[in-house]
Order: C-alpha cells, then sequence, then structure tokens
C-alpha cells in the first residue's frame, strides 16, 4: 500500500530541470516550460524553489543560475531586472512573464 502513496504522489510531480550547461534553448521547445531565471545568492529565489517541485507536471520548469549562464539568461524576452523571474513558453515561444503569486497559487495559465 506504501508503494502505491508514493508512486501516486510521483505522478503528480513535474519534470525540473536545473541547468548544468548553458543550454536553455535545447528546452524551451516543449509544450510548456516554466523558466525560472534565478541566482544563487537571491533570498527569494532560495524560498521560492521548493513551490517551483509542486507546480503541475504539464509543465517542465528549467532553473537557470544566471551568474552562470548568461546566455541562458537572454532568452527572457525584455530582459531581466529583478530576480526570480519566470518565464512561461510553450512550443519555442514566450507566453507570457509569471509573478510569484502565480508560481506559489499555481495559476499559470
Amino acid at each position: 500500500m506504501d508503494n502505491q502513496i508514493i508512486v501516486i504522489i510521483l505522478d503528480h510531480m513535474n519534470e525540473v530541470i536545473e541547468l548544468v550547461e548553458d543550454n536553455l534553448v535545447e528546452y524551451i521547445s516543449d509544450p510548456s516550460v516554466i523558466v525560472a531565471f534565478t541566482q544563487k545568492t537571491c533570498m527569494v529565489c532560495v524560498r521560492i524553489k521548493p513551490k517551483l517541485y509542486e507546480i503541475p507536471k504539464e509543465h517542465t520548469v528549467i532553473i537557470v543560475d544566471c551568474d552562470k549562464f548568461f546566455r541562458s539568461s537572454k532568452l527572457m524576452p525584455g530582459g531581466i531586472d529583478f530576480y526570480p523571474t519566470f518565464g512561461l513558453f510553450k512550443n519555442g515561444y514566450f507566453i507570457k512573464e509569471l509573478t510569484q503569486k502565480e508560481i506559489i497559487n499555481q495559476t499559470l495559465d
């Protein structure tokens, strides 16, 4: 019975990818991608990170450390003025910038 509960919980989890290379462009063509542009020294980024794992599984979540991956950080239209910044991409196209409130409340579309 416990194994079934674990499977059910894992079935509802999304895919969260923390970039280890400057290759965001390889992921944004997926059907629905939420990109979190972050910095390691940003305390808000650290606090909101667990919420990224709770986003519904129909979205792939990509976490970009903008201090390390400058080229990937340039994929946010209009640039990044503050951290964290969240972008919703669908099939390779930028749809909109998401707010922290939308991430926390999971009102994403």
